[in-house]
């Protein structure tokens, strides 16, 4: 099914499409693409990979893909055909393992993930020093130890977690390396308890905690294990009351 308005946005979704169907129509959004600023892809199961071969979208600036369990890959030249792309979103897709190697588009600043793990746990992402700001949404069942050393941007500046089912710490040596983040939101993690490493970043201004009753209870107390790691940032806010 074909949603279009004004030829400004176009979402896709079917349940029943074949793969070689499925991915034919993907194409021919491409005849148009000179018109589009948003494009959604939504459940598409047998949605395996997307074309690299038709005309780009140079004005397309969100890019939405969800609840596509056989997508494998994202288009390999990604950088080139969406060169106005500036938020992606990429949802319950569980087969899809890391960004295409060629790079992002060149504004892309916003990308939120919900529910792929082994993006999350395999392969490093590529460079993308565009980006400012990651939204990463579980549950993810299974991931305990978030993020992995050199899996995130070092041109963060704002980096949200919400719902990860099952993380216990948070490796602050997949953090360190971010210089430029100012922000961290911690939302919904009900088994989150810990941090380990050295400190969360130097640049570090905000530090929001919520839903996360067993840290909460660790940074009240100013348990060391917690505490050393936070104490240099200016507001730490846990379910809404400021610590310091």
């Amino acid at each position: 099914m074909i949603h279009s308005h004004l030829s400004h946005w176009i979402s896709f979704r079917n349940s029943s499409v074949s793969t070689s169907a499925t991915v034919k129509i993907w194409n021919l959004f491409w005849y148009q693409s000179h018109r589009i600023l948003l494009f959604k892809i939504r459940e598409c199961p047998n949605l395996v990979s997307l074309s690299n071969k038709r005309l780009p979208a140079p004005n397309m600036n969100r890019f939405l893909i969800s609840k596509c369990n056989k997508l494998k890959s994202l288009p390999r030249e990604m950088n080139i055909l969406l060169p106005k792309l500036e938020y992606f979103r990429l949802e319950n897709c569980p087969e899809i393992e890391s960004f295409p190697e060629n790079g992002m588009p060149p504004k892309l600043r916003s990308i939120r993930i919900i529910n792929c793990k082994k993006l999350l746990t395999g392969l490093s992402w590529p460079s993308m020093n565009m980006l400012t700001d990651v939204t990463i949404q579980g549950p993810c069942y299974r991931i305990k130890y978030f993020p992995k050393e050199g899996l995130l941007q070092a041109s963060l500046k704002s980096l949200t977690l919400l719902t990860f089912s099952s993380l216990e710490m948070l490796d602050s040596k997949g953090l360190i390396h971010l210089t430029s983040l100012q922000q961290l939101r911690i939302r919904d993690c009900p088994k989150l308890e810990n941090m380990v490493g050295e400190t969360l970043p130097a640049s570090l201004l905000n530090l929001y905690i919520i839903g996360c009753p067993l840290l909460k209870e660790r940074c009240h107390m100013k348990d060391p294990q917690v505490w050393n790691k936070i104490s240099h940032i200016r507001d730490i806010d846990v379910d809404h009351k400021r610590i310091s």
